[in-house]
């Protein structure tokens, strides 16, 4: 999240305030959600809910093997009509030089988050996690924040899923 002052700067807060509005976007209630969450946030973040309940959610597991089995237990088990939401805030980076087909930089397929544990995320990989639902029906958003990441082209990984 970032603010531009009046004189053209820029306060950059970090993505761990892009997790709070979008839980606020969403209406997240400690107690009591009509829409299921999962987070897997590397920090413990104190969030008070629309509600006025204040919480913590607990720092979780958000190496690349977590983040990998809870996507695939959210897609094996998503009901026809469910609608995915996938937010990754934190650091990515792409590969300078494709060696596969000479594509380079931001148009490279080796674009990766990084996740918890220091491991790579590839495009490729996270959008084959995400294309594993058992019905083709599932509705799947990927909205990135990081330096360097597939951000600008998330739809190209998941178009094509089904």
């Amino acid at each position: 999240m970032h603010r531009i002052e009046d004189d053209g700067s820029m306060e950059l807060n970090g993505t761990k305030y892009d997790l709070f509005r979008l839980l606020q976007h969403f209406d997240y209630r400690h107690n009591d959600n009509s829409i299921n969450f999962t987070i897997i946030n590397d920090f413990d973040a104190d969030f008070t809910d629309s509600t006025g309940v204040r919480k913590i959610i607990p720092k979780v597991d958000a190496g690349r093997d977590s983040i990998r089995t809870t996507i695939q237990k959210i897609m094996r088990t998503a009901k026809p009509t469910s609608k995915i939401a996938f937010f990754y805030g934190g650091h990515g980076e792409y590969a300078e030089v494709n060696m596969m087909n000479g594509t380079d930089g931001e148009e490279s397929d080796f674009q990766c988050i990084i996740a918890g544990d220091g491991r790579r995320i590839y495009g490729k990989e996270l959008r084959s996690w995400f294309c594993d639902a058992r019905y083709s029906s599932v509705a799947v958003t990927v909205r990135t924040t990081a330096s360097h990441c597939l951000a600008q082209h998330a739809y190209r990984f998941l178009s094509g899923c089904f």
